[in-house]
């Protein structure tokens, strides 16, 4: 009876209530209802006219029932190696905040392609929410909160408090990554 997409967008919802708590903190999401944007889309609403520093997708993870566990994927050193470290720095809060609620730790990742490069001839980030963030000039990263596929991960999944934890993690991630304190500034 879960449905990732609205899970998602609790979970959007809870991190952007979280991080408008911070002063100067300007949170833009790319989908408020049920409507679809594709990865592309997302990516220059973020670049033009949000002019984001970061991109954050939102996600839960599927495969077999005994797959469970928290992991963000961030962007690798290739092509613009500018976003790779705030990207992977951004990545490991976000994790850290994740597994402290208890889920596993299923690391902090890089995802290649095997044959397509960037402009330079460098192996693409994967996961086109990565690489068109990248091109923009910004890092995008996915979080993968949990497993709706495994039934302990699903269970808490079913939990409207649970969702609000995860999205308060999220937002922790973020403050923590950016040093963000009440009356920090950034747009996300």
């Amino acid at each position: 009876g879960l449905v990732e997409k609205d899970l998602n967008l609790k979970i959007a919802q809870y991190c952007k209530e979280e991080l408008e708590q911070y002063n100067g903190v300007t949170v833009y999401m790319t989908r408020s209802d049920d409507r679809y944007l594709g990865i592309a889309e997302r990516v220059d609403l973020a670049e033009d006219p949000y002019h984001a520093d970061v991109l954050v997708s939102i996600h839960i993870n599927s495969a077999t029932p005994a797959a469970n566990g928290a992991e963000v994927y961030y962007p690798n050193e290739n092509y613009n190696p500018s976003v790779h470290e705030p990207g992977k720095n951004l990545a490991q809060q976000i994790q850290n905040q994740l597994v402290s609620l208890g889920l596993t730790d299923r690391d902090i990742k890089v995802h290649n392609t095997i044959n397509d490069t960037y402009p330079d001839g460098s192996k693409q980030d994967y996961y086109g929410i990565i690489r068109y963030s990248k091109l923009a000039g910004f890092p995008g990263i996915i979080v993968e909160h949990a497993f709706i596929s495994n039934p302990g991960d699903a269970a808490k999944l079913a939990q409207e408090s649970f969702l609000k934890q995860l999205g308060i993690a999220d937002a922790t991630g973020i403050a923590n990554a950016y040093g963000l304190s009440k009356g920090s500034s950034i747009r996300i």
